[in-house]
């Protein structure tokens, strides 16, 4: 349940941030690949 629960915050604070990205920054971090980072991949590998 722990590691549910901080999958759940990580994909909320992932969601927050890219959502007030401005363009700028947006398009630093898609040529730095890390606008969509694998949160799926990453809580796999938590449990």
């Amino acid at each position: 349940m722990i590691n549910l629960f901080f999958y759940i915050n990580l994909l909320h604070l992932f969601y927050h941030n890219y959502r007030h990205f401005t363009k700028a920054e947006e398009h630093f971090l898609k040529k730095n690949g890390l606008v969509n980072p694998p949160a799926h991949l990453f809580v796999l590998k938590v449990d």
